[in-house]
């Protein structure tokens, strides 16, 4: 039943992207990910299409959900990462962005000129 669910909510917000209206159909893909683990990858839409207009926290949460279903999506890791950043939040930054096998921005400045990092 979930699968069905699922499938209908892609249809959806398929149509939706396809016809511009990418924060619309965000949450339908983030919801088809969270009901049917296969569909986890269509969540990383809705994290670009978020963070995309800035929409931070929902970028966040729809890259996270992607992740919860293929944990080792580089993509959403890295989109995870650069919206972390951009939120101020290093630490978890710097883990994701190693998670999408990575650098983080600035640590070899970090290291060449201060021996951190």
């Amino acid at each position: 039943m979930s699968q069905e669910r699922a499938n209908a909510l892609v249809e959806k917000a398929n149509e939706l992207h396809n016809g511009g209206n990418k924060l619309e159909a965000a949450p339908l893909y983030v919801e088809a990910a969270g009901l049917f683990p296969p569909y986890a990858s269509f969540a990383l839409v809705a994290g670009d299409s978020y963070a995309e207009v800035g929409k931070d926290e929902e970028a966040i949460a729809a890259y996270r959900a992607c992740i919860a279903g293929v944990p080792d999506h580089d993509q959403a890791w890295l989109g995870l990462a650069k919206v972390l950043h951009k939120a101020g939040q290093i630490a978890e930054a710097r883990d994701a962005y190693k998670k999408a096998g990575k650098s983080f921005p600035g640590d070899g400045f970090l290291k060449r000129w201060f021996g951190i990092g």
